[in-house]
């Protein structure tokens, strides 16, 4: 089943958050002065949240009825102004507004972050897509990963551990450790890095150096117990690798095709381990990928959305970013 929720021109975040307790989802517009929309998961209201400043390219929950985004990267790729801010909400006569939105740190041409926890406390890490253009077409500069301490709504200082190493920086999946901690692997044209805290001193190192990679998930999708990796290759590329450690070496084990891609999530739908990929480009198809009795298996969940972002939540919903739509839709997956 598809619900188009709320018209929203070049709408790109997407993302949960916990309010009072219940879920709820929040889509944003990339656009200047773009709007910002809360979405209750149980009736599908929509909400308007604000009315800019726009340029959104996350959202995630950050406790406290509050959420972290990354506000003023504008199209195409107009972003030496952008930041990590805060934004609380309060409920008001039963609906949810911004009692505060605060900047937490300026980092110019910051492209995702995420919050994770590590043994010393939470961190916000950041990473840039350069760190200076001169215009639009200036890949001159590779970029650089950031973190920062993250405790009742602050940070402290924001520290680089990985300085002018990704080119294209536009790859970040969070993965927990053996320990119950957060690793994070960051990649651009320059493979992936592992960013890894052990005793509240990050280590940086390339994990993966023979291709270029524009997103990443990883997970078991095979069922032998061991995780495999999986990338869009290529900067908005068109190629979604599987790849397999086999004797110390990555070995692809799968691919299928996309256009501009730009989703790429795994996580259990159903039950079962499953692959989203989405295009931007092309069809703007939305498919699962699952690997069932020694066979690859592919299923359109949508097409034309062009989807930038998505959300899964609760093993069945999926709220999607259908940035060439201008639409928030919901999916039920039957």
């Amino acid at each position: 089943m598809k619900i188009n929720l709320k018209d929203l021109q070049s709408v790109y975040a997407i993302g949960y958050v916990k309010l009072d307790g219940k879920d709820y989802v929040i889509a944003a517009s990339e656009e200047r002065n773009g709007k910002a929309y809360l979405i209750d998961t149980q009736s599908n209201e929509t909400q308007l949240l604000w009315d800019g400043p726009g340029g959104v390219m996350t959202i995630f929950d950050a406790g406290e009825n509050s959420f972290l985004s990354i506000d003023e990267f504008y199209p195409v790729f107009d972003s030496a102004k952008s930041s990590i801010n805060r934004t609380v909400l309060v409920k008001v006569d039963g609906k949810y507004k911004v009692e505060s939105k605060s900047k937490l740190f300026d980092l110019p041409w910051v492209h995702r972050i995420a919050l994770v926890n590590e043994p010393d406390g939470k961190y916000i890490i950041a990473g840039t897509l350069t760190d200076f253009k001169s215009c639009p077409e200036d890949w001159s500069n590779k970029g650089s990963v950031y973190v920062a301490k993250y405790e009742d709504g602050k940070v402290g200082k924001v520290e680089c551990i990985l300085k002018g190493a990704i080119l294209k920086h536009h790859a970040m999946w969070v993965h927990k450790n053996a320990q119950g901690f957060d690793d994070v692997y960051v990649g651009g044209t320059d493979g992936i890095y592992l960013c890894t805290n052990s005793n509240g001193q990050w280590n940086t190192k390339q994990y993966l150096a023979d291709y270029e990679v524009s997103d990443i998930t990883i997970n078991d999708f095979d069922g032998d117990g061991e995780d495999e990796l999986a990338i869009i290759e290529g900067f908005h590329g068109s190629t979604m690798r599987v790849l397999k450690k086999v004797n110390g070496k990555f070995e692809t084990i799968f691919t299928a095709g996309c256009e501009f891609g730009h989703v790429l999530w795994s996580g259990k739908i159903k039950g079962k381990t499953t692959l989203i990929l989405g295009s931007r480009g092309g069809d703007g198809s939305l498919e699962t990928i699952n690997y069932e009795n020694g066979e690859w298996r592919l299923e359109k969940i949508d097409l034309d959305g062009k989807p930038a972002q998505i959300a899964v939540k609760n093993d069945t919903e999926l709220y999607a970013a259908n940035h060439g739509l201008g639409q928030i839709t919901k999916y039920v997956l039957n």
